[in-house]
């Protein structure tokens, strides 16, 4: 039997009432793991005051494993790139409940991507982090990555590394390395590919990166002169560390090094043993170190992930 308009609409208000009831307890149980947390967590400043600020509660792999089970239940009319706005949603909300942050995003001119139909980075830093977070927009890359260096509560947004040639060393030469203070790469933008339009990005912040079980691992190597992306793709192979160099610097100095950008396949912890294998290329890397990574993300149907 045919159901009436009101019928269908006295439905959808009965589901909305149950959806927003689960929104509630949702979000009272997430007050119940930030004192859980609390309880836990070691003191940050051991040797100062017991009041000292948490670390930022953001974590990106158990956010995209969430995600990824989601999605993997996920059928029906709805995209399921909406699906994923609407939980990051949640989720940001409730890491804004449990350690406020700021959102610093490049955007070196007013309207930037918009000119071309495509979203630009602060679009894409909403679309993950919430609509109604604050963001501060900057002309140039090195003033997001040094106010997320001046405050742990923040995450800024930049665009894909690109090869640079100049006196100067890049942007992502100065990501902090896994277990140091300061930014690293902990996500990247969108969190559903294939759109074409899409601008794509990285997330950088204070936060560790940690093993989602699908994972890609960035290691900044510090090259001698005249070593060639090709030899530092092949010397990365042969210690295991399969993937690809994202971007490289050539300073027009002389006897200055050569700065390389490597997206490796999987989670690379600091001490794993093929980066010791990687170091032992004394002619070639005078220095490897992982500066973060990012769970990979969700692909949509017909898309890729790279």
């Amino acid at each position: 039997m045919t159901r009436t308009l009101e019928e269908l609409r006295a439905e959808i208000d009965s589901i909305d009432d149950s959806m927003h009831d689960l929104v509630m307890r949702r979000a009272l149980v997430t007050g119940d793991i930030a004192r859980a947390k609390a309880n836990t967590t070691p003191n940050p400043n051991p040797n100062g005051s017991e009041n000292a600020a948490p670390p930022l509660a953001l974590r990106p792999a158990r956010e995209a494993a969430v995600l990824r089970r989601l999605a993997e239940q996920h059928h029906g009319p709805m995209p399921v790139h909406t699906m994923v706005c609407l939980w990051r949603s949640l989720m940001s909300a409730s890491l804004q409940s449990q350690t406020p942050f700021i959102l610093h995003a490049y955007a070196p001119t007013e309207d930037a991507g918009r000119v071309e139909g495509k979203l630009d980075l602060g679009d894409l830093a909403h679309a993950y982090f919430g609509g109604l977070t604050r963001l501060h927009a900057h002309k140039h890359i090195s003033h997001v990555v040094h106010a997320c260096a001046e405050d742990r509560y923040s995450l800024g947004v930049v665009p894909m590394p690109e090869d640079e040639r100049g006196a100067s060393s890049p942007w992502w030469s100065h990501l902090a390395a896994a277990g140091q203070d300061g930014p690293r790469v902990v996500a990247r933008l969108p969190f559903v590919t294939g759109d074409d339009l899409a601008e794509r990005a990285y997330v950088i912040g204070p936060v560790e990166q940690e093993d989602s079980g699908d994972d890609t691992t960035l290691i900044l190597l510090e090259a001698n002169t005249g070593v060639s992306r090709n030899r530092l793709q092949a010397l990365c192979k042969a210690a295991g560390l399969e993937g690809a160099i994202a971007a490289m610097s050539h300073s027009d100095k002389k006897d200055q090094p050569v700065y390389a950008l490597a997206e490796i396949d999987g989670f690379v912890a600091a001490k794993d043993p093929r980066l010791t294998q990687l170091r032992k290329s004394v002619d070639a890397i005078a220095r490897a170190v992982p500066v973060g990574g990012f769970a990979n993300p969700l692909v949509a149907r017909g898309g890729a992930r790279r």
